[in-house]
């Protein structure tokens, strides 16, 4: 013997408003922009120099962190407007 059950309702959803505000709710917080690392700079011969250790926190902040915040923001577009897709029915 086999049986079938199901659930079915003659009235139509009319929560677009809560699912709205749902997805309100989902919008990621923005990533923040990383700060520009503290570099010591001095004058030698009549040019700016910087020192090893400052060279490196420059190159890293270019290597690591720029692209890092780039890639945070492609997510956070990527998922922002996929929310306002769903808001505006598209």
């Amino acid at each position: 013997m086999i049986g079938l059950t199901s659930c079915t309702t003659t009235k139509l959803p009319t929560e677009r408003a809560d699912y709205n505000s749902l997805l309100i709710d989902m919008i990621p917080e923005l990533p923040s922009i990383p700060n520009l690392p503290e570099l010591t700079w001095s004058l030698e011969n009549d040019k700016y120099c910087l020192s090893e250790t400052d060279v490196d926190k420059l190159l890293d902040y270019g290597e690591n962190e720029l692209p890092l915040y780039r890639f945070e923001m492609d997510s956070f577009n990527k998922q922002l407007e996929l929310i306002l897709n769903g808001i505006t029915n598209k």
